[in-house]
């Protein structure tokens, strides 16, 4: 469905963004090539399909940049929500084998990082630039959001059809995202979303707004 709408809406605004400079439009097109990249730079990872991947932060263009990247990758979205305690946090990132994440604010890197070092790789949207050899130096594993998408870049034009290939390989019974209930009568639990279970919310939606 993401890519039908990709080649359908090209240049048709997709997402927009509120910034110091005013509104910033990211077109289907622009938003497309976002995600390939960033699939694309977890593949580099060497994330195998079915391995998770967390996002911690607020809505944004990256937050839905981020999710479509993981599950054009054939991985797992877990959403970590922002106002959870760091035990809970904690929890969730066991429970789920988070591998790697996206916090989509330095502050939120900083606090993944703080739990501890499960996390292999931390992917950090608007934070000063840092290289692959700087991450891997400093051994934090934090890399900035351009940096990761430069990797990605990298690895789509090293391998072209690996993008393609890797989601049309996806079903609808795998699993597409762990979604953890809010944690206010014990532990954080998490639910099971499977590809089709999206789908099917959507054509829901389209009966009854068929013209969207």
């Amino acid at each position: 469905m993401f890519q039908n709408t990709v080649a359908r809406a090209g240049e048709r605004p997709a997402l927009k963004e509120r910034t110091a400079g005013g509104w910033r439009t990211i077109t289907w097109e622009g938003y497309g090539a976002y995600v390939r990249h960033a699939s694309a730079f977890l593949r580099a990872q060497g994330l195998p399909p079915g391995e998770r991947v967390a996002i911690l932060g607020r809505n944004g263009p990256e937050w839905a940049i981020a999710d479509f990247a993981i599950l054009h990758a054939g991985l797992v979205t877990v959403p970590l929500y922002d106002t959870h305690s760091d035990e809970k946090l904690l929890h969730i990132l066991e429970d789920a084998g988070v591998r790697a994440a996206f916090a989509l604010s330095p502050r939120h890197a900083a606090r993944l990082r703080a739990l501890g070092p499960r996390l292999e790789v931390i992917v950090a949207a608007g934070g000063p630039p840092t290289s692959e050899a700087a991450a891997k130096a400093s051994g934090t594993g934090v890399l900035d959001w351009d940096a990761a998408l430069r990797r990605g870049r990298a690895a789509d034009a090293e391998a072209p059809s690996a993008f393609e290939e890797r989601w049309r390989a996806v079903a609808p019974e795998d699993l597409a995202s762990l979604v953890y209930t809010s944690g206010t009568t014990g532990v954080p639990k998490g639910v099971e979303l499977t590809h089709g279970n999206f789908v099917s919310n959507v054509q829901a939606s389209l009966s009854v707004v068929p013209d969207v």
